[in-house]
């Protein structure tokens, strides 16, 4: 048996051996990263890396055409890049400046594709204060062409004067025009040509009016009750038949003309 003095290690023989140990391990860590490095280096030199395809993945039926990321990444085939010289987080941050992209992750998937997992914003509506301007539910506008085709969407008149694709819509205009657009949506079935609610907010009481196009038929409704016209309408409707614009802001009263 030893006894306590004898197994005690002596203190510079105990700070050799961590000293030691921390010179192992450190020096393994820098073999390790020196030979990854030159790995890299070399394969970024080699080939048989160059990014030849782009492989997509999108959730939605509505997503990008290859032609399109490979466009805002600036991939070419007669510029080919190195797959190791390809940086995932640049990439993120390009495809992410596109408004029309919500979400985007891209990866490295060797020998020499480059795999880009994204979500689009999809568009409820068109902004018809500008053109070529579709915004979706959570009010993010986006240009529609190049990237979708041509749809049939209800157009929302803002009276905006000017816009930004980096923020939400934040007006109690665009507030209204959604609320109405989930109420028509969820209680009509005909198609929704356009919401205006420019006018909605008037200083003058008397020109405050929302104008929705349904099916041809010009509504003029109040802000205040919009809902309970709307229903009067419906209840209305065999009776007004062809009449083009019914004015609706009268507690029951239909006006037509």
């Amino acid at each position: 048996m030893y006894s306590e003095s004898e197994r005690k290690i002596p203190l510079k023989k105990a700070v050799f051996y961590v000293l030691l140990s921390v010179f192992v391990i450190w020096g393994s860590l820098i073999v390790t990263w020196l030979i990854h490095q030159a790995v890299i280096k070399s394969r970024q030199n080699d080939p048989r890396y160059n990014i030849v395809a782009l492989a997509q993945s999108c959730p939605q039926a509505l997503h990008l055409e290859t032609w399109q990321l490979i466009e805002l990444l600036e991939l070419s085939r007669d510029m080919p890049q190195n797959l190791y010289a390809f940086d995932p987080t640049a990439a993120n941050s390009k495809l992410m400046a596109c408004p029309v992209i919500k979400k985007a992750v891209c990866r490295r998937q060797p020998p020499c594709v480059v795999h880009v997992d994204y979500v689009v914003r999809e568009p409820c509506a068109l902004i018809a204060d500008f053109s070529n301007v579709a915004v979706d539910r959570e009010k993010f506008c986006f240009p529609l062409k190049p990237f979708f085709t041509p749809k049939r969407l209800p157009k929302i008149y803002l009276g905006l004067t000017e816009l930004s694709y980096n923020r939400a819509l934040d007006s109690k205009e665009a507030e209204l025009a959604f609320k109405l657009l989930d109420y028509l949506e969820a209680n009509f079935s005909c198609p929704i040509t356009s919401i205006d609610v420019r006018n909605a907010y008037a200083k003058s009481a008397g020109s405050q009016e929302i104008v929705v196009v349904l099916d041809n038929q010009y509504l003029r409704l109040s802000p205040r009750d919009y809902e309970s016209a709307l229903m009067r309408y419906k209840a209305l409707e065999a009776t007004i038949g062809n009449a083009q614009i019914i004015d609706l802001r009268i507690p029951c009263i239909a006006l037509t003309k």
